[in-house]
């Protein structure tokens, strides 16, 4: 049990080790602002949306790359359910 809570330590506290990628040119993300609201105890919400997405330059820093390989254009149909458990706590779903 100490080796966990020494492990959750370390990933929690000691960021200046991690590596992370801001933007990946592999994909776009999806759920970039979707979220539905939390209503009254009961409530059902759905949501349909259409996503755009035109991935059209590659930069690293500064300097913009020319590599057409990576170039890309996304449209997506999403839908988005919740239902409310409480008035302050509900569960979402998210469909592609």
């Amino acid at each position: 049990m100490k080796l966990k809570t020494f492990i959750l330590f370390l990933s929690l506290f000691n960021t200046s080790i991690i590596i992370a990628q801001t933007c990946c040119s592999g994909g776009i993300p999806l759920s970039n602002n979707l979220g539905l609201a939390t209503l009254e105890k009961g409530s059902f919400q759905i949501g349909l949306h259409y996503d755009y997405n035109n991935l059209n330059t590659l930069n690293s820093g500064t300097q913009k790359l020319n590599d057409d390989s990576r170039l890309r254009i996304t449209h997506s149909i999403l839908l988005n359910t919740g239902y409310s458990l409480t008035n302050n706590l509900s569960i979402e779903g998210l469909f592609t």
